[in-house]
């Protein structure tokens, strides 16, 4: 959501695109919306509040379901895959996702991840290299990970 949204996009898409895509393909009888969230490095401490957000999605859109939307983790490429974070930054975003459901094996499994430093390292310098092309910043988007970069 908000400036997450448009980092992982590459700037180009706003939450607002979003929605007025959404409510185009409401008005079609023959579609039914469902979401596949990649779950990753950059949006795991956003998930609860895209949970909640998909939900007001399916509220307000008779055409929308929020339903199994995060069942998909990134495990290639392996550095952005939220089971490589630090213990500190893996243990906030364990203690955020435990209070919902939806995130049940997501949780479990980051308990039972081994951190590879080598992985988490070409995270960063891929993110660095990112933000130098697109002149942007992923501090701003994810604030959570300022002390690591």
């Amino acid at each position: 959501t908000g400036d997450l949204y448009s980092y992982i996009r590459g700037g180009k898409y706003t939450i607002e695109d979003f929605e007025n895509t959404l409510a185009v393909y409401d008005k079609l009888e023959n579609v039914q919306i469902m979401f596949n969230v990649t779950l990753q490095n950059y949006n795991i401490f956003n998930l609860p509040d895209l949970h909640f957000f998909l939900h007001e999605m399916e509220d307000k859109y008779d055409r929308v379901s929020a339903n199994n939307s995060f069942t998909t983790i990134c495990n290639k490429p392996a550095y952005l895959s939220p089971m490589n974070l630090p213990d500190d930054l893996r243990d906030k975003a364990i203690g955020r996702l435990s209070l919902f459901s939806d995130f049940e094996k997501l949780v479990k499994s980051m308990g039972q991840r081994t951190f590879n430093p080598e992985l988490w390292e070409t995270f960063i310098n891929f993110t660095n290299d990112l933000d130098k092309m697109r002149g942007d910043s992923v501090v701003k988007a994810v604030p959570q990970l300022k002390e690591h970069f």
